[in-house]
């Protein structure tokens, strides 16, 4: 599961690199989908715009935990993606 870490760091990088090149343009999306299918009081909004503390979270998580959630969404954890035909086709 380390590829998995190296993915929520890679994301938390990507994140922190919008925020200094688009400024408010990061926020504008989370604001507006809030703001149509959020709960009309906004008590969502915090949340939703914490992305930074939900990454250091995410970068916590066991093996156990990332398998449990690989199987909720119908993914087997021990499939290997490199394997698939077409990365195969790819490489010849």
């Amino acid at each position: 599961m380390g590829k998995l870490l190296v993915v929520t760091a890679l994301c938390l990088l990507q994140l922190r690199s919008r925020l200094e090149s688009a400024k408010g343009d990061t926020f504008s999306g989370t604001i507006i989908a809030d703001f149509l299918y959020g709960n009309e009081d906004g008590s969502e909004l915090p949340t939703s715009m914490d992305e930074i503390n939900q990454y250091a979270a995410l970068k916590t998580w066991s093996s156990n935990q990332w398998a449990g959630l690989l199987r909720k969404y119908g993914c087997s954890p021990s499939r290997n993606a490199e394997g698939s035909h077409a990365h195969k086709q790819v490489l010849h």
